[in-house]
């Protein structure tokens, strides 16, 4: 595990049982077994860390819901597995968000762009998948029903955080499946558009060559494993190849797949290509 992982993962534990205002920098190094100078290595203050841990978060649980969808075949089956991994994080991660949202730590503009961004990329998920699953009536309906979803998450997902480990989450995950399909197949008028139902990010969807390579150099630098690494510059040649070849990125992204820091590098190669 990286050292920012690391810190990461004590700091969540931590902020999740004491609070965030209540966690020190010295609590935080203790419970990693590191210097308080290892610690500002990684990261200049401890809201640095708490924003580092949001967008890690983010871009984790974009890239897992994209990559297991993906290897549904069917697609009631891609938005059943849409649903139990956005459960499952919450069962893993409830207790943190919660603590984050009560406090209200370091939620800016800058926070607030950064949170649109990825709610974005979960809307055109969402959206793609819609219309996939129900091509007859996705273009009339597919934001009412975005909205619906994202609405059926924040209920159920409040009522998982509260309730954790007690419930058949394949099971519930099967009911609001077939919830949304009644919905789908027999909605007739909708309600919401495209500007009422989605964030108004600033920033852009559109995944470049350029931020995949920066994203290849960050990982370079900070990742010891020499297979990981071969993999990454095997990559980074094939990337800037004219005409890369789709074989070799497959294959260097099964090597990358299950690393948890890699993942976001992974997604941005399969968006891409």
């Amino acid at each position: 595990m990286l050292k920012k992982q690391l810190i990461m993962e004590a700091a969540i534990e931590l902020f999740s049982k004491k609070g965030i205002g209540a966690t020190s920098v010295q609590q935080i190094t203790e419970h990693c077994g590191i210097s308080k100078g290892a610690f500002y290595l990684s990261f200049k203050s401890k809201d640095e860390l708490i924003f580092a841990i949001i967008d890690y978060f983010s871009k984790n649980v974009t890239s897992n819901i994209e990559r297991s969808v993906n290897k549904q075949l069917t697609p009631q089956d891609k938005l059943a597995a849409y649903f139990i991994e956005i459960f499952n994080v919450l069962q893993k991660y409830g207790d943190f968000a919660t603590v984050f949202i009560k406090e209200q730590h370091i939620i800016d503009e800058a926070f607030i762009e950064k949170m649109s961004y990825y709610d974005d990329l979960n809307n055109k998920l969402l959206l793609d998948l819609f219309t996939e699953l129900y091509p007859e009536n996705a273009v009339n309906l597919q934001f009412d029903l975005l909205v619906i979803v994202k609405g059926l998450l924040a209920s159920y997902g409040d009522f998982i955080v509260k309730n954790v480990n007690q419930y058949d989450l394949e099971e519930l995950t099967d009911s609001l499946v077939e919830k949304v399909e009644i919905i789908a197949k027999h909605g007739k008028r909708a309600f919401f558009t495209k500007e009422m139902a989605t964030s108004q990010s600033s920033r852009q969807l559109a995944i470049t060559k350029e931020l995949i390579l920066e994203e290849l150099e960050k990982l370079l630098v900070v990742i010891n494993d020499d297979l990981l690494k071969d993999a990454l510059k095997i990559l980074e040649d094939q990337i800037n190849l004219e005409t890369p070849r789709k074989a070799i990125i497959i294959g260097m992204l099964s090597i990358l797949e299950n690393e948890p820091e890699c993942n976001w590098l992974c997604y941005m190669i399969r968006k891409y290509y």
